[in-house]
């Protein structure tokens, strides 16, 4: 199997998380297999130990696993029935974008694969059970019997669970916290000095006067979810490459994810490219860290609206925007230019620039006639300058200072008294004291 082909396989393997059907399936799988063990098992074990684990006959067995099965499948029935009623209520509630970390909840799967499972276990028992010959199958009733106890626990951990999950402060503490692993994934190192970089413009520039490059095109519109090892899944030792989406852009037919030069078979390039640039129906946090800012400045926005006004909602999800924003200040963006000395490899890659994270405060602050909110809004901004001033960023810094001005001057609902207070946060802001080492990074 090629590189590129193992790209796409590793892309489609991580979506799967998400999915409520693969880890279901495999834990049902699991319990279905059990009861095809324990049919053997039973058959090696002596008739005493089989009495003793279960005294009834084939009757009693066949009946007691029918009604462990009927009572699992209803369980099932009705954990899915809240599963989607939950769903519906953090689609509306909330933001249709907040499903997918929803639905990739491991607990969630793992509850509706043991309700399945006990069912197909007491199913596959069933047909092991026979009237004629002697019974040998106690062992693995009294583990239906068990199994029906773990299914009710299950039942109460699922309850207790959804309780927690669909409250705004969990949600927005799941989002956020694997916002910050994306973080810390893709921006590991600290902003310090600035590294030496090829200005990309540059150098694409010199590379459309050598000649015209190959476009790559999409297959199918959807979001880009992620740009994967790019290097090790084209063939040859010679292109340059540049990568014209980043993960969390919209593509159709005609927009082209690349531009490459190369000596090479640029057909074969193309495949490989579009293996290596995954484009789905959704976002995904993996590479793109701005969909879990964007998933909550919608909650916020949404908890702003007239039909939910709920601005404690949207002051939660600032304080965690602030948390995100604040390690991003003092993060360094990789550079644009990557190369690659073992083989003449160039590729070029432009991520979103910090300035675009922090337009989702201004969003907010559109919508926010709340003084409350406003007041957190300019607050959180205070933070992330700070935080960026200690990075010696100044750019950064006159990017939050520019926000927070654009706050207040859109907060049209304040009265005086709050108008004074919130404009002292903003003269209090860290100012940049030096010009820019990186117009990307801002």
């Amino acid at each position: 199997m090629s590189r590129s082909l193992l790209a796409a396989v590793s892309n489609s393997v991580r979506n799967l998380r998400y999915s409520y059907l693969f880890l279901p399936a495999l834990v049902a799988l699991a319990f279905a297999g059990l009861g095809v063990v324990m049919a053997v098992v039973d058959g090696l074990v002596a008739e005493r130990l089989t009495r003793l684990a279960f005294p009834g006959g084939p009757s009693a067995a066949r009946s007691l696993l029918a009604t462990i099965a009927t009572s699992a499948a209803t369980v099932a029935g009705v954990s899915f029935s809240i599963t989607v009623v939950t769903l519906q209520l953090v689609s509306q509630q909330f933001s249709p974008r907040a499903l997918r970390t929803f639905l990739g909840d491991r607990l969630n799967q793992i509850v509706a694969g043991i309700f399945i499972g006990v069912f197909l276990y007491c199913l596959v028992l069933m047909r092991s059970i026979r009237d004629d010959g002697e019974f040998a199958a106690g062992i693995s009733v009294l583990l239906a019997i068990v199994l029906a106890f773990v299914a009710l626990a299950a039942l109460l951990v699922f309850i207790n669970h959804m309780g927690h999950a669909i409250q705004v402060s969990e949600i927005s503490d799941r989002i956020a916290y694997a916002t910050l692993q994306s973080i810390e994934r893709l921006f590991p190192e600290e902003y310090g000095d600035p590294v030496a970089s090829d200005d990309a413009d540059e150098v694409v520039a010199a590379w459309r006067r050598d000649g015209e490059p190959t476009l790559v095109y999409p297959r199918r519109p959807g979001f880009v979810q992620a740009v994967d090892d790019i290097p090790s899944t084209i063939e040859g030792r010679s292109f340059r490459i540049e990568i014209l989406v980043s993960p969390g852009d919209f593509v159709t037919e005609r927009h082209p994810l690349a531009a490459v030069w190369t000596d090479a078979d640029a057909e074969a390039c193309s495949v490989a490219l579009r293996r290596a640039v995954a484009v789905s129906n959704e976002r995904d946090l993996h590479q793109d860290t701005a969909y879990g800012v964007r998933q909550l400045a919608d909650i916020a926005v949404k908890a702003l609206s007239p039909s939910v006004n709920d601005p404690t909602t949207a002051t939660t999800c600032v304080g965690y925007l602030q948390g995100i924003l604040e390690r991003l200040a003092e993060r360094r963006w990789p550079a644009d230019v990557r190369r690659f000395e073992d083989r003449d490899v160039t590729i070029v890659f432009r991520a979103p620039a910090f300035r675009e994270y922090v337009e989702a405060l201004v969003q907010i602050g559109r919508y926010a006639e709340d003084a409350r909110v406003v007041h957190s809004l300019v607050a959180a901004c205070q933070r992330i300058a700070e935080a960026a001033a200690e990075a010696n960023a100044p750019d950064r810094v006159a990017a939050v200072v520019d926000a927070a001005e654009r706050i207040v001057a859109r907060a049209d609902a304040l009265d005086e008294t709050e108008r004074a207070q919130i404009e002292e946060l903003v003269r209090a802001l860290p100012r940049p004291q030096q010009r820019g080492r990186s117009g990307r990074a801002a």
